[in-house]
């Protein structure tokens, strides 16, 4: 009687050491998708939405989106999860990760935005006096009317990108669109101790790359606060790579 008592202790203290070790075995994913057209409206067509997700043991499951960009997954097992996520048309995270260490996470809503229909050409790039001096050209014409920003990527290697950088940089305010088929010149305050806290020195050979945005890829994609990680953009419509010396 007193071996099958202490049988039974023993068992009982080992499943709660294991609950400890591993507070959960498997949880819950919910989340939302938004897409964002580059007027600044919702697009409601989530039918070619994909969503794969990669969890903690290296399983990829299908995720299906419905007609709100509400996702569920289940059984998901403790650990880092990845969500890979492709709309056609559509640029913004297309890769992201998050720890799943609760019975149920619920994600902050993922924005997607539309692609612009085109992209620019960096004619001249300085870094003077505390001034980002840039001129660029676009060879585009359109009777519409929606709002664009320039998204820096600054680092120190020449194969620059959203990918690939040590700073970002959003400009500030944006340019109707019906008004940048043309050469555009333009000058913007930027403090020094921005590089110097990024890894940068004095001297240094600084390498740029632009890409043309709608004006809410800021709030919505860049400096968002978020309880995931971003792993890769998707961004197809870079500039040509400039370089200045950091003085």
């Amino acid at each position: 009687m007193h071996i099958l008592t202490l049988l039974l202790f023993f068992s009982c203290s080992k499943s709660k050491d294991d609950l400890e070790l591993n507070p959960i075995e498997t949880g819950s994913l919910i989340g939302t998708l938004k897409l964002n057209d580059r007027f600044g409206n919702e697009n409601l067509n989530y039918e070619d939405v994909s969503i794969d997700l990669i969890d903690a043991y290296k399983k990829t499951t299908k995720i299906n989106v419905n007609i709100s960009g509400e996702f569920v997954a289940s059984a998901l097992p403790s650990g880092n999860t990845m969500l890979n996520i492709h709309k056609p048309g559509y640029v913004g995270r297309d890769s992201i990760i998050y720890a799943q260490t609760e019975s149920s996470v619920i994600l902050p809503q993922i924005e997607l935005l539309e692609k612009l229909p085109f992209s620019l050409t960096i004619t001249d790039f300085s870094y003077t006096n505390g001034f980002l001096n840039y001129s660029t050209a676009i060879d585009f014409q359109t009777d519409e009317n929606y709002l664009v920003s320039n998204l820096f990527c600054f680092g120190k290697s020449p194969k620059i990108s959203i990918n690939n950088h040590k700073l970002l940089r959003i400009q500030g305010g944006g340019t109707n669109v019906r008004y940048i088929n043309s050469v555009i010149r333009a000058s913007s305050s930027y403090d020094i101790s921005n590089f110097l806290s990024n890894g940068f020195e004095r001297r240094d050979t600084v390498y740029v790359v632009m890409y043309p945005v709608i004006e809410t890829f800021g709030p919505k994609n860049y400096n968002q606060s978020i309880d995931f990680d971003n792993i890769i953009y998707n961004m197809d419509n870079t500039s040509n790579v400039m370089s200045f010396i950091l003085k």
